[in-house]
This record gives structure tokens, sequence and C-alpha cells, in this order.
């Protein structure tokens, strides 16, 4: 017979798991406890593994993603719009407000400014 859970009584599970392994780690005198009904630092350091890594963890217990030039060469570039995009509205924003009012209000004036991080890239790319 295969055994079902709701997602609740899963998250529950999680809940009591992770109190668990939280109280035998921060209290001697549960993991004393334990350790006198055969539970060892072995089985502890497992089940911390076992948890994090059902929590999606890709922590000391495993390798973390690979990082390929790819993603590499995409953060660089990320990093250069974001620096350029401040100074850029700065100075667009001082030319067009003094020489060009209208322009300022029509392209600023529904609060365009500028954005960090992907949100600067979701600037360049969409105006948004």
């Amino acid at each position: 017979m295969e055994l079902v859970l709701l997602a609740r009584e899963i998250d529950q599970l999680v809940a009591w798991g992770g109190k668990f392994l939280r109280a035998a780690s921060i209290k001697p005198e549960i993991m004393e406890l334990l350790i006198g009904l055969g539970y060892s630092d072995a089985e502890h350091k497992q089940g911390w593994d076992l948890y994090l890594k059902m929590l999606g963890y890709m922590g000391a217990t495993s390798k973390p993603p690979a990082t390929t030039t790819k993603t590499t060469d995409q953060l660089t570039a990320l990093t250069e719009i974001d620096r350029f995009d401040e100074p850029a509205f700065r100075r667009a924003t001082a030319a067009l407000s003094r020489l060009h009012p209208d322009q300022h209000a029509y392209i600023f004036g529904d609060g365009l400014s500028p954005h960090n991080g992907y949100g600067a890239m979701n600037l360049l790319l969409n105006g948004t």
C-alpha cells in the first residue's frame, strides 16, 4: 500500500523534522538522551544533510551549480548595464529638463527612473 500525504501534512512533517534536528543540535540534554537511545552523531549529520537537501539547500553538503562562461558573461553584461543606467538617466534628465522641458515631461513624466539588477535590463529592453 502506497502512503499518500497531503501538502499540509508534508509541510507539518518538514516543520517537525526541523524542530527535532534543531533541538537535538542546540540542547545538549536532548542529544545525550538520544545518544542513550542509540542515536549517533553520524545519524544526526545525515538527518541534517537530508533535511537541507530536501529544502533545496546547495551548501556545504553538495556542489553548487557550475558557473559557465555564458553565465559569467551575462552577469558581467548586466553589471555594466546597471552601472550605466543611473549616470545616463541623470545626464538625460538634466539636459532635457533644461533645454527641452516638453520632451522631458514626455519621457520621464510617468515616473521612468533607473533600476538596479535585472530591473535595469528590463528597463533597457522593455522601457518598464
